[in-house]
């Protein structure tokens, strides 16, 4: 295959802090190499630049149009399936959609667009999906046959790495306290990943260690969640114990990651579950979820936990931060498991869809 293979990206992607979460990560990561041996179109479908009058869906509809008639021999790849619209019924030949999740049936409650527009998936000649688990959710919620779905797991970024502390610099740049056991979260605060119980837990936890801290980066990403979880914290007087980090560049992670003494991440439902895979591949210990894809991504390098179970998360907490032979035994077993997942295998996967998708 070479540059003369026409594929086009459609996704939200010119903003960039986009890159730090998962469904931009899979776009840059697949972007940096096939980019260099696909005629590859980057479509973005984000309005974070425009004024809202500006935009119109009848503009849209006309730039897809103009662009179908321009790029008829080419293969379309979704990049994710919150970038799924009813504009898809225009430029439906040889198109793949990536689902990475099934939030939308699964947590209704806590997802804001237009659910209806993920039935126009079944119109695509071929879904990837990135886990075993979200491809049985998608069979059972959309109906889709199973010959039609390929799941492609996604990677590890190769900037994740341990890092040693007199050469980390994070703690000056964020100002976080030094010495002192870091419990780090990575994320948004969608309802879904949970956070409360990990307040909860971590409340209870500082009664028996003292020394602990919670450290949560990501932005909200939900309206109202941040008060929520500020209210919490402040009834549970642990406004010195907990701080957050909202948007960091990208080269920012791999830093924070390797401060950390414990990884938690205690979601209900994930599609996939990047950070504690960027968490092991730092040489950190992960607790996560028993639940969804994160069993099949984590595997048994990782402490598995019901995430509605605050005594249970309590107890895994203060095990590994207080056991250094199991520590070392985890972080052992969570650099392992990191080297399973990359981004080439990725890649080297995906460009096997596109050559099928447009051979038929």
């Amino acid at each position: 295959m070479n540059k003369t293979f026409k594929v086009d990206f459609v996704g939200r992607y010119t903003n960039p802090e986009m890159f730090t979460s998962g469904t931009g990560r899979y776009f840059l990561e697949l972007y940096k190499r096939l980019g260099s041996v696909l005629d590859i179109k980057i479509i973005d479908n984000s309005l974070y630049k425009l004024p809202f009058f500006k935009y119109t869906i009848s503009s849209e509809i006309y730039k897809l149009k103009v662009l179908r008639e321009h790029r008829r021999d080419s293969v379309m790849h979704i990049l994710s399936n919150i970038d799924m619209s009813r504009l898809y019924r225009i430029y439906s030949d040889n198109t793949i959609v990536t689902c990475h999740d099934m939030v939308p049936f699964i947590y209704p409650e806590y997802y804001i667009g237009d659910k209806s527009a993920l039935y126009e998936m079944i119109r695509a000649k071929k879904i990837i999906t990135v886990s075993k688990a979200s491809k049985n959710d998608i069979e059972k919620y959309l109906k889709i046959p199973s010959e039609k779905i390929q799941v492609i797991l996604q990677g590890v970024s190769n900037e994740f790495q341990p890092i040693k502390l007199e050469k980390n610099d994070i703690f000056v740049k964020h100002n976080i306290p030094r010495n002192r056991d870091i419990i780090l979260y990575v994320g948004d605060e969608q309802p879904r990943k949970n956070l409360s119980i990990l307040i909860k837990s971590f409340y209870k936890l500082k009664k028996i260690n003292t020394n602990v801290m919670l450290l949560k980066v990501g932005k909200s990403g939900w309206p109202g969640s941040r008060d929520l979880l500020k209210k919490l914290i402040f009834n549970l007087k642990l406004e010195k114990d907990i701080f957050f980090i909202d948007y960091v560049p990208f080269e920012d992670l791999p830093k924070l990651y390797s401060i950390a003494s414990l990884f938690v991440f205690p979601s209900l439902y994930e599609g996939f579950g990047i950070p504690p895979l960027e968490a092991m591949a730092c040489g950190v210990p992960v607790i996560t979820s028993n639940t969804s894809s994160l069993p099949e991504i984590v595997g048994d390098a990782g402490s598995m936990v019901d995430p509605c179970d605050i005594d249970e998360l309590t107890k895994a907490m203060n095990e590994i931060i207080i056991t250094d032979g199991l520590r070392k035994d985890m972080i052992k077993k969570g650099l392992e498991r990191a080297k399973l997942f990359s981004w080439d295998k990725t890649a080297k996967e995906t460009l096997k869809v596109y050559e099928e998708v447009y051979n038929e």
